[in-house]
């Protein structure tokens, strides 16, 4: 049995755009586990309910391009940028940050200065595997915007 291009596209487009707009903490496919202690941290904060919505970052350390899905009347506002996740390794305690960016043309909050803007948000993972946020920094995010 020989399958369209179109029918095997369609499924795996669908879990792409799915994944790149944060609906959730990310799944790993079916037999594997985060094997690092960098991707361990992140995938436990990505799963907290603290990280709820952070899905859309790297489940691992790096960089990738992603839409930044912000607030606003339906449906919202879709920035293109880049999405970066990076863990800080401290004693028994990991540091997940992740970092969005974004042009500046294609979002700015009044003020801004003219060039890339950026923001991050940090959790701890602690020993025990407690996710604690410890804030966020840097341009005024999409996400924030109501």
């Amino acid at each position: 049995m020989r399958l369209s291009p179109r029918v095997v596209l369609l499924p795996l487009l669908s879990a792409v755009a799915v994944g790149c707009h944060g609906h959730g903490p990310p799944t790993p496919m079916p037999g594997t586990v985060a094997s690092t202690r960098d991707d361990r941290a992140i995938v436990s904060v990505q799963a907290s309910t603290v990280g709820d919505g952070f899905g859309f970052f790297p489940s691992h350390p790096g960089a990738q391009r992603c839409v930044i899905q912000g607030g606003g009347p339906p449906p919202g506002l879709r920035i293109h940028g880049v999405c970066a996740t990076q863990v800080l390794l401290r004693g028994p305690a990991a540091t997940v940050v992740f970092t969005e960016r974004w042009p500046w043309h294609a979002f700015h909050y009044s003020g801004s200065p003219r060039r890339p803007q950026q923001h991050s948000w940090r959790f701890v993972v602690t020993r025990s595997g407690k996710v604690v946020a410890r804030g966020n920094s840097g341009d005024f995010p999409p996400q924030f915007v109501i």
